[in-house]
């Protein structure tokens, strides 16, 4: 039987979040506010941004694979995150580029993002 390669932490994923740019130059942070509310495992920021602006809810990640929240929530564990996105209109079929994969088969897989 095949072992499957450990995924590493939220904590290690969080740290390498913080120090990622945009093509411009910007935090990650500051581009993807979503993201970062999901990477840091805070649904209620999540809803905030949601509420602020409702098109986060499937916005791709231009400077990462094209990866939309969902993608993140679902790679992470996030479930209240995934149940926010979705509740708020998130496509859990948008593929990401860099594995082919829809946020279903990453939150059956155990795949992160």
């Amino acid at each position: 039987m095949l072992e499957r390669e450990q995924e590493p932490p939220s904590s290690r994923v969080e740290a390498w979040f913080a120090t990622q740019k945009t093509a411009r130059g910007e935090a990650f942070a500051t581009a993807y506010p979503a993201l970062a509310a999901i990477v840091a495992g805070d649904a209620k920021a999540l809803e905030r941004h949601l509420l602020d602006d409702p098109s986060r809810a499937d916005s791709p990640n231009t400077d990462w694979h094209d990866s939309r929240p969902l993608h993140w929530s679902t790679g992470l564990q996030r479930a209240d995150a995934t149940l926010l996105l979705l509740k708020h209109g998130a496509n859990p079929y948008a593929i990401e580029e860099n594995t082919g994969k829809d946020a279903v088969d990453k939150g059956l897989t155990g795949v992160s993002a």
